[in-house]
This record gives structure tokens, sequence and C-alpha cells, in this order.
């Protein structure tokens, strides 16, 4: 009776219980503020960016700090120009993600084209992982930095014949006859 009674009602518990989640107030999404702004533009300014370009592109960026961190990465890390590190930054939805492919690709491989890298990492929608494929295959294979930096950024669809035809080799598929069941009155 009470096994009954639970299996019953359980349902109507969860649909309460999200009903009342879905009814609780919503915070509203972070917004950057002024203090992230004004980091923003003084880590730029800093960096050696003009002062109006550093207003410029603190201002026009949904989150500041991050633009100004992938800024100062590339600047401390690399011999990238904070200009080119700034306009490469813009640029991607991840500029934090952009200035670690960037830097990790620099430490861990030798003779990469930091104008390339930075090109690259830029393009790649997932620089992270770009960033790794570049290194897995310098430090698992002889390939150049060149070589691998183009197979990673590759983006062609390579799979082909991927799915298997379960016709054995030497014969060949039947056409398809649709089936149409019979009539009793065909038409003429």
């Amino acid at each position: 009776m009470q096994l009954a009674f639970s299996r019953r009602w359980a349902p109507l518990g969860a649909i309460a219980a999200g009903l009342l989640a879905a009814s609780l107030p919503m915070g509203p999404a972070a917004a950057a503020s002024e203090g992230d702004y004004r980091r923003c533009a003084s880590n730029l300014v800093e960096a050696g960016i003009r002062p109006e370009e550093a207003a410029e592109a603190c201002s026009t960026v949904l989150h500041p700090e991050d633009l100004s961190r992938c800024v100062d990465r590339l600047d401390e890390r690399t011999e990238i120009a904070a200009t080119d590190a700034l306009a490469a930054c813009r640029r991607v939805r991840r500029p934090v993600e952009l200035a670690t492919c960037v830097t990790d690709i620099r430490q861990k491989t030798e003779n990469a084209a930091e104008p390339q890298v930075l090109d690259n990492c830029r393009r790649s929608l997932l620089p992270e992982r770009y960033a790794n494929c570049v290194v897995g295959l310098t430090e698992g294979t002889d390939l150049a930095v060149n070589v691998a930096l183009q197979s990673c950024i590759d983006g062609r669809d390579r799979v082909n014949d991927f799915y298997p035809t379960f016709i054995p080799v030497g014969q060949s598929a039947d056409p398809f006859v649709p089936f149409t069941a019979p009539t009793s009155n065909p038409t003429p």
C-alpha cells in the first residue's frame, strides 16, 4: 500500500520541485565591472599600446580582463609586438586560449615562426586543442613545426568510406527495388 502510494505521487513531487526551481529568480549575467575596464586599459598601456587604442579595444570587448591577459601573456612570453598581439586577441572568441596556444607551441617546439603560430592559433576554433596537436605531432614524429602547424589547422574532412557495406568482396549489391503492397484494383 505504501509502495503504491509513493509510486503514484512521486512524479507529481518531481514536477512540483521542477516548477519551484524554474520560478526562482535568476541572477543577472556577470557583467564586466568598472575595475575590469580600468585594469584592461592600464595593462594595455603598460604593454606599449597607445592610450586611445587601449581605450577603444577595452571598450568594445565583452570580457576586458581576458583581452588584457591575452596581450600581457603574448607580450611577456614571446617576441610578438604588443600591437600585433592586441590585433590577434581582439579577433578571437577565446583570447586567453589564444595566448596559451602561442606560448605552449613556442615553449615546447623549436624553430617555430611566431607570426605563423599566432596566425594559426587565431584561426583555430579551439586554440588549446590546436596547440596540443602541434606539440604532440612534433614531439611524436620528426615533422618540422611548420608542417605540423599546417597539418593541424587543415580543416578538410578526410573520412572516406567510413561505413562498411557488408557486401562480401567480389560481389555487387542488388539494385534497390522499393516494396509496394499489392492492390486489388490495378491501375491501367
